[in-house]
């Protein structure tokens, strides 16, 4: 059968496109760590057992959650909105950011701070509006500026996910997923300290970095590695202040944000399962490419499965929460408040309450 000239131009300029148009940044190539054996995790707890849901005012993707002084439930939204949520006034919004809020957390004076994706590290200002602190580095602007975690004197940790493929250009949500594609090893750990405007650059070359909190001692930070599946500890006081090493490897999907339990441990999201197609690629940057110059609807997606960890001191799992069907899914972390834990999402419009363990 004669194939017609204009459908084999049209084939050519496909796979002309798909192995040639520039991409910005070539992947890289990287060995992922196998998954701990199921046999070395804890049974899977159903995640939807005792589980409900606090719908949201508006919009969706409650990223993360913080509790203030007083004990409301702070929120910030896919939209750009800040939100409070108590017992007894329910949803009262804060305001707007003008970017796209992701980790937030409150000082000891009941300053909230916001690690926005496109605006940069911001102070929430009494008069129900943000004020910038940092938008970059010596380097040049932030890319992607996602969590944080504020110390007891006031010093502000805080993570750029990715410096390759900013927020501010690509979205969140596919700016999450182009940077996972290529590795671009491109998202650093900063310190910064309102008081004397000192900035600290702790930890370079992540894959991604995501969720930091301080450890219950308050001797190192743990940040989320979510393009390697891992989690480092960074020591910032002691004699090994300055060092970082993997707190944990091998985790059975992307971790997001990472948080203290009220009664020791810490609470990781995991934001989706492990692709075993996206694995298999880590050594064949060219595909990865290819895939990378696809559609957005054509690429893999991530899918529908609700996960949350509860880890150790050690970073040893103690307890895995699992929903196969998704319930409450894209899971990014939870925060202990009292006798509640509140789940967050990427995607939902809700966040999801567990009873406290």
């Amino acid at each position: 059968m004669k194939v017609p000239v204009w459908l084999l131009s049209v084939l050519v300029a496909v796979m002309a496109y798909l192995a040639l148009w520039p991409v910005p940044m070539s992947a890289q190539r990287w060995g992922p760590v196998d998954a701990v054996n199921s046999d070395q995790l804890p049974g899977p707890e159903p995640l939807d057992y005792g589980l409900t849901t606090l719908p949201l005012p508006q919009s969706q993707g409650p990223e993360d959650v913080a509790v203030s002084p007083d004990g409301q439930i702070t929120t910030g939204l896919a939209d750009g909105t800040l939100w409070q949520w108590s017992e007894s006034a329910g949803w009262q919004m804060l305001g707007h950011t003008g970017g796209r809020p992701l980790g937030l957390d409150y000082s000891s004076d009941g300053t909230l701070y916001i690690a926005d994706a496109i605006k940069g590290l911001l102070r929430w200002q009494p008069d129900g509006t943000a004020r910038t602190l940092l938008t970059g580095d010596e380097l040049g602007p932030f890319g992607f500026v996602d969590d944080l975690a504020v110390d007891p004197r006031g010093q502000i940790y805080f993570t750029d996910a990715s410096r390759r493929f900013p927020a501010q250009r690509f979205g969140v949500a596919d700016g999450g997923v182009r940077d996972l594609l290529a590795h671009s090893q491109s998202g650093s750990l900063y310190r910064f300290d309102p008081a004397s405007g000192q900035l600290d650059t702790l930890m370079t070359g992540l894959s991604f970095a995501n969720g930091v909190t301080l450890s219950h001692d308050g001797n190192s930070v743990l940040v989320c590695e979510t393009g390697r599946y891992r989690i480092w500890r960074h020591q910032i006081s002691g004699s090994q202040a300055g060092q970082s090493s993997i707190w944990i490897d091998g985790l059975p999907g992307f971790p997001d944000n990472i948080s203290r339990a009220e009664n020791g441990g810490y609470w990781v999201g995991l934001v989706a399962p492990r692709d075993g197609l996206l694995d298999a690629l880590a050594p064949y940057p060219a595909l990865r490419d290819v895939i990378r110059r696809l559609p957005a609807a054509l690429r893999p997606a991530a899918k529908r499965h609700g996960q949350l960890l509860w880890l150790n001191e050690n970073g040893a799992i103690g307890r895995h929460f699992d929903d196969p069907k998704g319930t409450f899914a894209f899971i990014t972390g939870a925060e202990h408040a009292g006798d509640r834990v509140y789940l967050t999402s990427l995607h939902e419009p809700a966040l999801a309450i567990l009873p406290a363990p």
